[in-house]
């Protein structure tokens, strides 16, 4: 699976648990509203049938809550992972140059995808030394997305 970032992760648990709650809160009121006969159903047995359909919809309930509250969760955690990328592509800005990288990993007649690996893991192996116990999903995403693209935009 792709790394998802938590702001994405928190998006996408709030809208499943707000559809959770909306259909499991549907389907309790279809289920009541069948219990006390106001939905008139022919069932050859109406508490298996109402109650299998209750316990699904109340599943759907807890799903529910418990994905808006996951949710909070990815949120907080987000602030956290912002804060962080952000003081990382402020240190890449400073202490990360193309020419120096070059100098490192670079030799004559290298083909330019194996050039691209060994500065991506040149980069990675100074980020995991400047800032310990990094998520490693998170640095190759970070890395790929943000920091190549910083770096060696302008000499490419």
């Amino acid at each position: 699976m792709p790394y998802q970032d938590s702001s994405q992760r928190a998006d996408d648990n709030r809208s499943s648990g707000w559809m959770l709650l909306i259909l499991g809160l549907l389907g309790l009121t279809m289920v009541i509203l069948g219990i006390t006969g106001v939905i008139h159903l022919r069932l050859s047995n109406p508490y298996l049938f109402y109650g299998v359909m209750g316990a699904i919809f109340l599943f759907f309930l807890i799903a529910g809550v418990i994905s808006i509250k996951n949710a909070s969760l990815f949120a907080r955690k987000a602030k956290s992972e912002n804060s962080l990328r952000s003081t990382m592509l402020d240190w890449c800005r400073e202490a990360l140059h193309a020419e120096e990288i070059d100098n490192q990993v670079k030799t004559p007649g290298m083909l330019k995808e194996v050039l691209y690996f060994n500065r991506t893991a040149y980069i990675k192996d100074r980020l995991n030394h400047q800032f310990v116990n990094l998520d490693q999903d998170f640095l190759d995403h970070f890395v790929d997305d943000q920091v190549y693209e910083l770096i060696f935009e302008q000499k490419e």
